[in-house]
């Protein structure tokens, strides 16, 4: 058995230097000039008929029917939308063995930006890679095309996986060259500094003393972040100058004390607040109380927000919280919101827990608000910072709001239940007729009580809600009755696999987990048909157990499962012109709407497939926005009103170029592949999202009233708008 293994490891590595040496190869080739061989051309009905297919490839990963045939094919066609279709799909399949394949496509001019992101896109996911390979595209990156790097080059550089901080140092100080080069040249100065930008950003998120090191690039972010100065096409307020603050707060480099000054007269609201977010980096006191009386005073809701969380990190404890009570009087639903979770302990002593109990006291029965009012919301966040302030105090105010109509109310109440660490209230929400409720409880239960309640736990199993599974799976880890827990864990696996949703498998994964550490081989024949599981996740999973609880059984391994062509309509779609959606929000969340635009459908047609099949479908109606994370994300379209409940089965990513900026809208996930149609909106730019989250559409009208969404406001309806509307407007 060691000798077979010694076998088998010897063959992988040896197919990994193959694989290896073949892309290399490949690198060569294109840097002298010469095409690799592709796998020979089949058939074409034309030019539709191969997109058609290519979108089906893609949409099943390249299992099944041609294989990857299709994608190959259209990377020789003559149509470059032909050839960036294809290259733009091997790379989201995520796999360095189709780097030999994409890396030609550096030398064609009319689709390099697209190679560019997807040999990016074909290293994702992993943390390090190999150095020879990482090397090997760099050299063919920086070497593509002619004249300065473009945008897409440059971001693509800073996104490899570099094996160590050496080769990262190596890259920041060829994108800090280039940007020496772009300044004295003419041309789109400030698509190529975004760029480069953007690719240091990108670099300092995984190798965060790489740029910090560097005199060049950290005298590049504070010639951007100062008003652009020095460097033409930079103007104050650009997405430029903000990238360049949120790259020097990631950094953490210190001392920009004059420049954050100067920046903070911009009238870009973004950028005042990436210079808060810079704020701990600020090495002078004179200037962080100068910077934080501004921000207090600012016209934007949004960097008065800001300005609460940064108060109440860096001056409250010596300066005292009396600006943070003040804050509660803010005109802002969400700068109050922001005000009562700043409150604790060391926060305004009496004061805050007079003022607390208050508004804990006054929460109103019904969930219907006025635009740009608060409803329960107030109350419940108070409820949970009451409990942490006093305890006490909070518990009968607490009990009283477990039984209140609004569900959300009830969460919170669990919530604070745990914080006075209130055992009975917990248990008492744990039996709640709705699960959001059930889950916070159970979640409670588990850092209070811990394994003593481990009865409601495993009937948390039973639960038809995902998420309440989950929260009961999860809390059972370690029990030390866990044996006698195994039966109901096999009981709810089956239950939950017999609806066949592929939305089920965080709390099927869990329960597997429970299963793997309770059972043992007199287990195995309930085990065994998971092998052929409809998600491959949970047959893998299921294997990994079985050879735990049998090693010698080294040949248990998941059945293969063809991944199910979801969208019939994607070829049409990708092939038609944008589409536009309102979006109308009931009159007792506040009201209004605001207009989406699915602008290029051809880069996410899948996700667009799925969207306006559900949207024709009333799918939408009646929906809720459930998660809303002021200066962050809103995230709704959930029928359970939770992470855990939406449209099945999953659909697959199609991340693509687009940043997160403000105002576009993505879809969530749990992992790759993972989507259930529900959408989040970009409340702010959100850089670290880039790369990670399908952006299927951009908010063309009413940011407005999307800014002013809160936590449970309900959706009246989603239509498709006739073309050409003249509801369509900018986004402010």
């Amino acid at each position: 058995m060691l000798l077979e293994g010694a076998t088998r490891g010897s063959r992988r590595r040896a197919w990994k230097r193959r694989r290896l040496w073949r892309t290399v190869t490949a690198i060569l080739l294109v840097l002298a000039g010469c095409k690799p061989a592709l796998p020979a051309r089949g058939p074409v009905d034309g030019v539709a008929s191969l997109r058609a297919e290519m979108y089906v490839t893609e949409d099943r990963r390249g299992v099944g029917g041609q294989g990857m045939q299709p994608l190959f094919e259209g990377l020789r066609h003559p149509d470059a939308a032909v050839r960036g279709q294809a290259v733009r799909a091997l790379g989201r399949l995520e796999d360095p063995v189709h780097v030999q394949h994409i890396l030609p496509l550096l030398g064609d001019s009319a689709v390099r930006d697209e190679a560019a992101f997807a040999v990016a896109q074909a290293l994702q996911g992993r943390r390090r890679g190999s150095a020879t390979l990482v090397d090997s595209v760099l050299f063919a990156l920086q070497r593509s095309g002619v004249g300065a790097p473009s945008a897409a080059v440059l971001r693509s550089v800073g996104r490899l996986p570099y094996a160590d901080s050496l080769a990262a140092a190596a890259a920041v100080r060829w994108l800090v060259g280039v940007a020496h080069g772009v300044a004295d040249s003419t041309g789109a100065v400030e698509e190529q500094i975004l760029g480069i930008l953007h690719g240091l950003y990108t670099l300092t998120r995984r190798h965060r003393g790489a740029v910090a090191a560097d005199e060049g690039a950290v005298q590049l972010l504070r010639q951007v972040a100062a008003h652009g100065r020095d460097l033409r096409g930079v103007p104050s307020g650009s997405l430029a100058q903000r990238l360049a603050w949120h790259t020097l707060s990631t950094a953490q480099i210190r001392g920009l004390d004059r420049e954050a000054l100067d920046a903070w007269e911009s009238s870009d609201w973004q950028l005042r607040r990436s210079i808060l977010l810079y704020l701990p980096l600020v090495r002078d006191s004179q200037s962080v109380r100068l910077l934080l009386d501004r921000a207090r005073r600012d016209t934007a809701f949004q960097v008065r927000y800001e300005w609460v969380r940064a108060y109440r990190r860096l001056v409250a404890q010596r300066a005292g919280c009396e600006p943070i009570l003040g804050a509660l009087g803010d005109p802002n639903p969400h700068v109050q919101l922001a005000a009562v979770d700043a409150l604790d302990a060391s926060c305004g002593g009496n004061e805050a827990l007079a003022r607390l109990r208050a508004i804990a006291q006054e929460i109103p029965a019904a969930g219907d608000r006025a635009p740009g009012r608060a409803s329960w919301h107030l109350g419940a966040r108070a409820l949970v910072a009451l409990a942490r302030v006093g305890p006490n105090v909070a518990t009968p105010i607490v009990r009283r709001a477990a039984r209140h109509p609004v569900w959300q109310v009830r969460m919170y109440a669990a919530r604070a239940a745990e914080q006075a660490r209130d055992t009975v209230t917990l248990s008492e929400l744990a039996r709640d007729r709705v699960g959001s409720v059930r889950e916070a409880a159970i979640s409670g239960l588990a850092r209070v009580a811990g394994h003593a309640a481990d009865s409601v736990f495993v009937a948390a199993l039973a639960s038809p809600d995902y998420h309440v599974v989950l929260a009961g799976a999860t809390s059972l880890r370690s029990s030390p009755r866990g044996s006698s827990y195994l039966e109901a864990a096999l009981t709810a696996l089956a239950r939950l696999t017999r609806e066949a949703r592929e939305t089920s498998r965080d709390p099927r994964l869990a329960l597997l987990e429970r299963i793997g550490e309770w059972g043992g081989r007199h287990s195995a024949t309930r085990l065994r048909p998971y092998l052929d599981d409809f998600d491959p996740e949970i047959a893998a999973r299921a294997a990994a157990i079985l050879r735990e609880w049998a090693p010698e059984q080294d040949a248990v391994r998941a059945t293969p499962r063809l991944r199910p062509h979801v969208e019939s309509a994607i070829a049409s779609v990708a092939l038609a012109g944008p589409v536009r959606l309102e979006v109308v929000m009931a009159p007792e969340s506040g009201g209004g709407a605001f207009v989406l635009c699915l602008c290029r459908p051809a880069v996410t047609p899948a996700t667009v497939a799925r969207i306006l099949r559900l949207v024709r479908s009333g799918y939408y109606d009646g929906l809720t926005w459930h998660r809303v994370v002021a200066n962050f994300v809103i995230q709704g379209g959930s029928p359970g009103m939770n992470e855990y409940a939406g449209d099945g089965p999953f659909m697959r990513d199609e991340i693509s170029e687009q940043m997160h900026l403000r105002g576009t809208v993505g879809i969530s996930t749990r992992g790759r592949d993972t989507g259930d149609a529900q959408w989040f909106v970009n409340l702010v730019d959100n850089y670290r999202l880039d790369y990670e989250y399908t952006v299927f559409a951009t908010v063309e009208s009413g940011m407005d009233v999307v800014d002013g969404i809160l936590e449970g406001d309900r959706i009246l309806r989603v239509r498709p708008l006739p073309s050409g509307s003249d509801r369509i407007g900018g986004m402010r």
